[in-house]
């Protein structure tokens, strides 16, 4: 059995040890398979990028999120609307936003922060 890796929440070592068993071709296209130009566009977007943060953050509730990141709700809302109109994806689903914490997990790897 895999230790956990100090300093990680449970999902990072779960992705962690699941991805690291990879051979590197394998990584590579799971990465580009994932980690599409609508997901990185998104994910570049500083603005869009902490909403989906302080979404996952606050376990998805839109009135925590907007509270604690003093953006009102409605902009919360329209930054959510704009990810799905551009992904598919709902943050407000909880498989989405796991797809989404699986995508930022590997967008950290991709810039190199183990």
């Amino acid at each position: 059995m895999a230790k956990r890796t100090k300093n990680l929440n449970k999902f990072d070592s779960f992705c962690e040890v699941c991805f690291t068993n990879l051979d590197a071709d394998k990584r590579a296209e799971i990465t580009s398979l994932f980690m599409t130009d609508e997901v990185k566009k998104i994910l570049e977007d500083k603005e869009l990028l902490d909403s989906i943060v302080n979404m996952l953050k606050n376990n998805l509730n839109i009135s925590v999120t907007s509270r604690n990141t003093f953006v009102h709700r409605n902009t919360i809302l329209y930054r959510i609307d704009k990810i799905y109109k551009a992904t598919g994806l709902d943050l407000r689903e909880f498989e989405d936003a796991a797809y989404f914490r699986f995508l930022l997990w590997l967008k950290s790897k991709d810039n190199g922060n183990t």
